[in-house]
């Protein structure tokens, strides 16, 4: 059986056009919102950047993809119910830190749920862990010495939790600790809870292209194994 295919593109938003123009009035007032002008610029050019892709595959302007938001967390998703869709409608997530941005897109409409970090120095790698981990996570987090491998771990582990969150699009009671993920790199299935509203749920730590910055790690979560595969940049 043919695993479900995933694109994957990364993105610096410093460096694709910030045109308010293609988003939507509430994508815009939400951009208003951000105190800082760095911050407005790259959520509209991360915006932007998604609409220009749905776009392509819609075969519409970027301010014509009809986006809409599912679940507790807000999470963005194109309207099914739209008069203008009446092809195959894509799935989709976008994840950023900082200028870095990670689109995920499903042309059979796999949920999907990914998430970006950059891997830093954090001297609360422990207690953090402690506090939103589950017990075996905590411990693996604890048990390695301050510095870099357990910021490693750390972060690794944050991505697979909030890939899996962004997968659901809840704001789960008991949040990161609700489901082991693992501290591993490699792909594992869930033991899902039956509230969360999934069958089944599988998550990886993504194998990111040489060419990208160091330090940076990713996951990426789907409803069963899929099959990935990345994008190179387009302008």
């Amino acid at each position: 059986m043919n695993q479900p295919l995933i694109w994957l593109e990364y993105q610096h938003l410093d460096h694709w056009p910030a045109e308010e123009s293609a988003l939507s009035d509430s994508e815009r007032e939400r951009a208003a919102r951000l105190l800082y002008a760095e911050d407005r610029a790259r959520f509209v050019a991360g915006r932007h950047w998604v609409r220009q892709r749905l776009g392509e595959r819609l075969g519409c302007r970027p301010a014509a993809v009809p986006l809409t938001t599912t679940g507790a967390r807000g999470k963005p998703v194109i309207d099914h119910a739209h008069p203008s869709i009446s092809t195959r409608v894509p799935s989709f997530n976008l994840t950023h830190t900082g200028p870095h941005a990670l689109l995920a897109l499903s042309l059979d409409g796999v949920a999907l749920g990914v998430d970006l970090e950059y891997a830093r120095a954090f001297a609360r790698a422990a207690p953090i862990a402690a506090r939103h981990f589950n017990a075996a996570e905590a411990a693996a987090v604890d048990a390695l010495t301050a510095g870099p491998a357990r910021e490693a771990v750390f972060f690794r582990t944050w991505t697979r939790k909030e890939a899996y969150l962004k997968l659901t699009g809840l704001g789960l009671p008991g949040g990161l600790a609700n489901v082991e993920t693992g501290t591993e790199a490699a792909a594992r299935v869930l033991s899902v809870p039956p509230e969360h509203g999934l069958a089944t749920a599988w998550v990886t730590t993504l194998a990111l292209p040489s060419d990208l910055p160091s330090g940076l790690v990713a996951a990426l979560a789907a409803p069963t194994a899929v099959t990935v595969r990345w994008r190179q940049p387009q302008p």
